[in-house]
């Protein structure tokens, strides 16, 4: 998920991860594609749709662990909830 340079210019890091992923109001469309259709399927849905598309994360295995660079986070267990 891309993160604002001026939010981690004002909050740690670690704060700027977690509201990009959980602060609500994201308009970000995020999906999974095969590894080995990476590069053709962002080039050709690029050009289609005149959108900047980028490769944000990887899905590696079973374990239940976010990574941003070589740290590691823990995420609470709940989400924005807009009427809260």
């Amino acid at each position: 998920m891309p993160i604002a340079g001026n939010l981690t210019k004002e909050l740690t890091l670690n704060k700027s991860v977690k509201y990009a992923l959980l602060g609500g109001d994201d308009y970000e469309l995020c999906f999974t594609i095969p590894p080995h259709l990476e590069s053709q399927f962002l080039d050709e849905l690029s050009s289609e749709s005149n959108l900047d598309f980028s490769c944000v994360g990887e899905i590696k295995g079973s374990d239940e662990v976010l990574t941003f660079g070589d740290k590691a986070y823990d995420l609470p267990n709940h989400m924005f909830e807009h009427f809260k």
